[in-house]
């Protein structure tokens, strides 16, 4: 009864909804990259610090070497240069459709991999080395399918506590259900990428400076929906909004140096959650799948440590590097977040204090080290290149890249070649 009950007012409210008479589609996800000063981008960034529920389901593979993994390729993977983060769709049917609907939907990751998912799907083909390594090859291209989902039917939905699973359900999209009777709100994948950001930024004198990555005018973000963010140790949080006059490519001003001012750390949490908000809804997404997204990641948002740019991705990149396909007449609209993550003088410090150590053991060193964050190893194994004394450390840790039993293939800048 009470499924019944809840199944009736979810077909009511997404009637409600419907402006058209095709079916709509809405997505959001984020394409995160790490870069140093010279806007250039790190690999072996698949770290993971939000854990899915164990019920995702994971790309096929039998490795020969052992190795400990993150999103289900082995960590620290040479050839990954981009996080595809959390894309979940969302689906809602013309006001006059005969539910259930039914639909089969595919996602293509050119020059990545797709390799988490939920529910079920078809899996592409992956190119290996001769470790069984898979490689992450900027001309190659992972794909999913999910064949035959039924919208507007009540399945079977999996239980979990998990924030980064919940927060997405809470919208007002219609339900699907697969053939085998699995329910939920949205088609969830993720995966990674050897390929660059819309966007770099780079660093120099103190200041920032942001340059478009490629030169046609429809892969350039808007300057409007940009946001340069620093969060603190202690979750005190500054940020700056871009403004057309600051541009693409252009001297940012003072209050987007490569630190903010004490002062400028006060209750900004809200305002900034707000203006994103705003960012994310004059870009297409409804306020409630707006509002599920920074829910989703509220953590890695706005709680790690750290200075990070983010933007709405021009969806003319977004459909050039990731297209989507949906086998009925159908309204898309995707939005999806550039995230970028900056070297932090205090990262700058720590990496220091880890070069400098006498004992590699030291609280000091662990300390150290936990402050780096989430691509630590990445962080490290670069600034080795530079710093040989951070060897001994490294090697005490076991913190190496993935061997790929060849040299990592080059990456791809500008996604229309």
């Amino acid at each position: 009864m009470r499924q019944a009950l809840a199944l009736l007012v979810a077909v009511l409210t997404i009637h409600a909804f419907a402006q058209t008479n095709k079916l709509v589609v809405h997505e959001w996800g984020t394409f995160t990259s790490l870069q140093d000063d010279t806007g250039r981008a790190l690999p072996g960034i698949n770290a993971d610090d939000e854990p899915l529920p164990n019920f995702v389901e994971s790309i096929p593979i039998n490795y020969e070497v052992a190795s400990k993994f993150s999103k289900a390729v082995p960590r620290l993977h040479p050839q990954v240069t981009m996080r595809l983060e959390t894309p979940v769709v969302y689906f809602y049917p013309p006001a006059d459709a005969k539910l259930p609907m039914t639909v089969t939907f595919s996602a293509k990751f050119n020059g990545g991999l797709l390799t988490q998912f939920f529910p079920k799907a078809q899996v592409s083909e992956m190119s290996r080395t001769s470790k069984q390594i898979v490689r992450v090859d900027p001309n190659g291209a992972g794909t999913l399918t999910w064949k035959d989902i039924k919208i507007g039917v009540m399945g079977k939905m999996m239980e979990t506590n998990e924030r980064v699973w919940t927060a997405p359900r809470e919208t007002q999209s219609a339900m699907i259900t697969t053939q085998d009777g699995t329910g939920e709100k949205f088609l969830f994948y993720r995966g990674v990428g050897n390929l660059d950001s819309p966007v770099k930024v780079l660093h120099d004198g103190g200041k920032f400076f942001v340059r478009a990555t490629s030169d046609r005018s429809e892969y350039q973000p808007d300057a409007e929906s940009m946001f340069l963010v620093q969060i603190r140790e202690d979750g005190s949080c500054a940020f700056h909004q871009f403004h057309q006059g600051d541009g693409i490519g252009l001297k940012l001003n003072e209050a987007t140096a490569d630190h903010f001012a004490g002062a400028d750390f006060s209750s900004n949490l809200n305002r900034l959650r707000s203006a994103m908000q705003t960012s994310l809804v004059q870009a297409g997404l409804k306020a409630d799948e707006a509002m599920a997204m920074l829910n989703t990641w509220q953590q890695s948002y706005f709680k790690s440590p750290g200075m990070r740019l983010f933007f709405v991705v021009p969806p003319a990149w977004t459909n050039t590097v990731l297209p989507i396909t949906v086998s009925e007449p159908v309204e898309i609209t995707r939005v999806m977040v550039g995230r970028i993550e900056l070297i932090t003088p205090e990262q700058r410090s720590s990496i220091a204090t880890i070069a400098g150590a006498k004992d590699v053991k030291a609280k000091s060193v662990s300390d150290a080290y936990a402050n780096l964050g989430r691509f630590r190893d990445a962080l490290l194994l670069d600034a080795a290149k530079k710093t040989p004394e951070l060897a001994a450390f490294l090697k005490s840790r076991g913190i190496q890249f993935a061997d790929m039993g060849d040299q990592p293939v080059a990456m791809r800048s500008d996604p229309g070649h």
